[in-house]
Protein backbone atom coordinates (compact mmCIF):
# COMPACT_ATOMS: atom_id res chain seq x y z
CA UNK A 1 0.00 0.00 0.00
CA UNK A 2 3.23 2.15 0.50
CA UNK A 3 4.11 2.24 -2.78
CA UNK A 4 1.14 3.23 -4.69
CA UNK A 5 0.79 6.23 -2.32
CA UNK A 6 4.26 7.86 -3.03
CA UNK A 7 3.40 7.93 -6.40
CA UNK A 8 0.48 9.73 -6.24
CA UNK A 9 2.30 12.12 -3.98
CA UNK A 10 5.21 12.56 -5.97
CA UNK A 11 3.83 13.54 -9.59
CA UNK A 12 1.40 15.57 -8.02
CA UNK A 13 3.61 17.61 -6.11
CA UNK A 14 5.84 18.11 -8.73
CA UNK A 15 2.61 19.33 -11.48
CA UNK A 16 1.53 21.97 -8.37
CA UNK A 17 4.29 23.18 -8.20
CA UNK A 18 4.98 23.74 -12.04
CA UNK A 19 1.43 24.82 -12.59
CA UNK A 20 1.74 27.21 -10.09
CA UNK A 21 4.76 28.91 -11.80
CA UNK A 22 3.18 29.18 -15.23
CA UNK A 23 0.31 30.78 -13.75
CA UNK A 24 2.49 33.46 -12.05
CA UNK A 25 3.16 34.51 -15.57
CA UNK A 26 1.64 36.83 -17.75
CA UNK A 27 2.15 35.88 -20.61
CA UNK A 28 4.95 36.01 -22.98
CA UNK A 29 7.80 39.13 -22.29
CA UNK A 30 7.49 41.75 -25.34
CA UNK A 31 9.95 41.38 -28.31
CA UNK A 32 12.38 43.81 -27.93
CA UNK A 33 12.46 46.08 -30.82
CA UNK A 34 16.46 46.83 -32.51
CA UNK A 35 17.33 50.85 -31.93
CA UNK A 36 16.78 53.06 -35.54
CA UNK A 37 20.55 53.62 -35.53
CA UNK A 38 21.07 49.86 -35.94
CA UNK A 39 21.73 48.56 -39.56
CA UNK A 40 19.19 45.12 -39.96
CA UNK A 41 21.41 42.56 -41.87
CA UNK A 42 20.84 41.83 -44.68
CA UNK A 43 17.95 39.35 -46.12
CA UNK A 44 19.92 36.46 -47.08
CA UNK A 45 21.72 36.15 -43.96
CA UNK A 46 20.41 33.34 -41.88
CA UNK A 47 18.59 33.63 -38.68
CA UNK A 48 20.75 32.15 -35.64
CA UNK A 49 17.79 32.33 -33.27
CA UNK A 50 13.91 30.86 -34.20
CA UNK A 51 12.04 33.29 -31.70
CA UNK A 52 8.47 32.14 -31.65
CA UNK A 53 5.74 34.27 -32.14
CA UNK A 54 3.68 35.93 -29.28
CA UNK A 55 0.69 33.87 -30.46
CA UNK A 56 2.39 30.80 -30.71
CA UNK A 57 4.23 31.37 -26.93
CA UNK A 58 0.89 31.77 -25.79
CA UNK A 59 -0.59 28.81 -27.62
CA UNK A 60 1.99 26.63 -26.05
CA UNK A 61 1.30 27.62 -22.53
CA UNK A 62 -2.06 27.39 -22.44
CA UNK A 63 -1.72 23.78 -24.22
CA UNK A 64 0.61 22.93 -21.30
CA UNK A 65 -1.72 24.59 -18.73
CA UNK A 66 -3.93 21.70 -20.36
CA UNK A 67 -2.13 19.34 -20.15
CA UNK A 68 -1.35 19.77 -16.27
CA UNK A 69 -5.35 20.56 -15.47
CA UNK A 70 -5.96 17.00 -16.96
CA UNK A 71 -3.18 14.99 -14.90
CA UNK A 72 -4.10 17.21 -11.81
CA UNK A 73 -7.88 15.54 -12.28
CA UNK A 74 -6.16 12.04 -12.76
CA UNK A 75 -4.33 12.50 -9.79
CA UNK A 76 -7.06 13.65 -8.12
CA UNK A 77 -9.51 10.76 -8.93
CA UNK A 78 -6.77 8.65 -8.10
CA UNK A 79 -5.87 10.11 -4.80
CA UNK A 80 -9.33 9.95 -4.09
CA UNK A 81 -10.21 6.27 -4.39
CA UNK A 82 -6.84 5.43 -3.03
CA UNK A 83 -7.56 7.40 0.16
CA UNK A 84 -11.44 7.16 0.70
CA UNK A 85 -10.73 3.43 1.20
CA UNK A 86 -8.24 4.76 4.06
CA UNK A 87 -9.25 3.19 7.56
CA UNK A 88 -8.06 4.89 10.70
CA UNK A 89 -5.95 1.71 11.84
CA UNK A 90 -3.95 1.95 8.27
CA UNK A 91 -3.49 5.93 8.79
CA UNK A 92 -1.88 4.93 12.15
CA UNK A 93 0.10 2.26 10.79
CA UNK A 94 1.70 4.47 8.13
CA UNK A 95 2.40 7.39 11.05
CA UNK A 96 4.30 4.31 13.12
CA UNK A 97 5.95 4.02 9.94
CA UNK A 98 7.40 7.75 9.89
CA UNK A 99 7.84 7.76 14.06
CA UNK A 100 9.80 4.57 13.69
CA UNK A 101 12.36 6.64 10.94
CA UNK A 102 12.17 9.41 12.93
CA UNK A 103 12.10 9.24 16.43
CA UNK A 104 15.75 7.36 17.14
CA UNK A 105 17.36 10.29 15.58
CA UNK A 106 15.43 13.05 17.64
CA UNK A 107 15.78 11.02 20.91
CA UNK A 108 19.75 10.80 20.13
CA UNK A 109 19.57 14.76 20.33
CA UNK A 110 17.54 15.24 22.98
CA UNK A 111 20.21 12.68 25.18
CA UNK A 112 23.10 15.07 23.87
CA UNK A 113 20.77 17.73 26.09
CA UNK A 114 20.79 15.11 28.33
CA UNK A 115 16.85 15.71 28.53
CA UNK A 116 15.28 14.12 31.48
CA UNK A 117 12.63 11.13 30.71
CA UNK A 118 9.36 12.77 30.97
CA UNK A 119 10.35 15.90 29.05
CA UNK A 120 11.73 13.77 26.42
CA UNK A 121 8.50 11.68 25.86
CA UNK A 122 6.25 14.57 25.94
CA UNK A 123 7.88 16.64 23.21
CA UNK A 124 7.79 13.74 21.44
CA UNK A 125 4.13 13.16 21.55
CA UNK A 126 3.99 16.48 20.46
CA UNK A 127 5.86 15.51 17.14
CA UNK A 128 3.51 12.87 16.82
CA UNK A 129 0.72 14.43 16.68
CA UNK A 130 2.11 17.36 14.35
CA UNK A 131 2.79 14.34 12.42
CA UNK A 132 -0.39 12.94 12.21
CA UNK A 133 -1.76 16.34 11.52
CA UNK A 134 0.59 16.87 8.12
CA UNK A 135 -0.49 13.68 7.16
CA UNK A 136 -4.05 14.65 7.29
CA UNK A 137 -3.66 17.93 5.66
CA UNK A 138 -1.67 15.91 2.91
CA UNK A 139 -4.65 13.25 2.10
CA UNK A 140 -7.24 16.26 1.56
CA UNK A 141 -4.82 18.11 -0.20
CA UNK A 142 -4.04 15.33 -3.18
CA UNK A 143 -7.30 14.37 -2.45
CA UNK A 144 -8.78 17.92 -3.60
CA UNK A 145 -5.97 18.28 -6.19
CA UNK A 146 -3.67 21.44 -6.83
CA UNK A 147 -6.18 23.92 -6.83
CA UNK A 148 -6.60 23.02 -3.41
CA UNK A 149 -3.20 24.44 -2.53
CA UNK A 150 -4.11 28.06 -1.16
CA UNK A 151 -5.91 26.35 1.98
CA UNK A 152 -3.08 23.32 2.08
CA UNK A 153 -0.68 25.80 2.56
CA UNK A 154 -2.22 28.07 5.02
CA UNK A 155 -3.43 25.04 6.92
CA UNK A 156 0.39 23.87 6.95
CA UNK A 157 1.88 27.07 8.25
CA UNK A 158 -0.94 27.02 10.94
CA UNK A 159 -0.28 23.88 12.16
CA UNK A 160 3.82 24.05 11.80
CA UNK A 161 3.66 27.69 13.40
CA UNK A 162 1.50 25.53 16.90
CA UNK A 163 4.19 22.72 17.02
CA UNK A 164 7.08 25.34 17.08
CA UNK A 165 5.23 27.14 20.05
CA UNK A 166 4.31 24.03 21.66
CA UNK A 167 7.67 22.84 21.29
CA UNK A 168 9.47 26.21 22.50
CA UNK A 169 7.69 26.25 25.59
CA UNK A 170 8.82 22.96 26.41
CA UNK A 171 12.21 22.69 25.01
CA UNK A 172 12.92 26.62 24.75
CA UNK A 173 13.88 28.59 22.10
CA UNK A 174 17.65 27.57 21.06
CA UNK A 175 16.87 23.64 21.68
CA UNK A 176 13.52 24.56 20.16
CA UNK A 177 15.62 25.61 16.50
CA UNK A 178 17.75 22.39 16.72
CA UNK A 179 14.80 20.20 16.68
CA UNK A 180 13.70 21.79 14.02
CA UNK A 181 16.80 21.71 11.98
CA UNK A 182 17.01 18.25 12.69
CA UNK A 183 13.25 17.56 11.36
CA UNK A 184 13.93 19.00 8.24
CA UNK A 185 16.86 17.25 7.54
CA UNK A 186 14.64 13.88 8.51
CA UNK A 187 12.40 14.86 6.26
CA UNK A 188 14.82 15.64 3.05
CA UNK A 189 15.85 12.22 4.17
CA UNK A 190 12.70 10.91 4.32
CA UNK A 191 11.83 12.00 1.11
CA UNK A 192 14.80 10.85 -0.85
CA UNK A 193 14.35 7.16 0.73
CA UNK A 194 10.52 7.09 -0.65
CA UNK A 195 11.56 8.44 -4.54
CA UNK A 196 14.29 5.71 -4.37
CA UNK A 197 11.32 3.18 -2.90
CA UNK A 198 9.08 4.83 -5.70
CA UNK A 199 11.22 3.99 -8.74
CA UNK A 200 12.49 0.93 -7.72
Amino acid sequence: MKKPLLTLLLPLLLAATLLCTLRDKDGPAPTSRAPAHVVAAPATQPSRLAIPSPADQRAAFEAVVQKIEDQNEKLREHATKAFSNMSPRLQQRLLATVMRFREPRIRQLFSTWKLDPQTADTAIKLIEEHQAEVMTRRRDFLMSGIHGAPDYRIDKSVNQALAEVQLTALLGEARSAELRALEKKLDAEYLARALRNATD
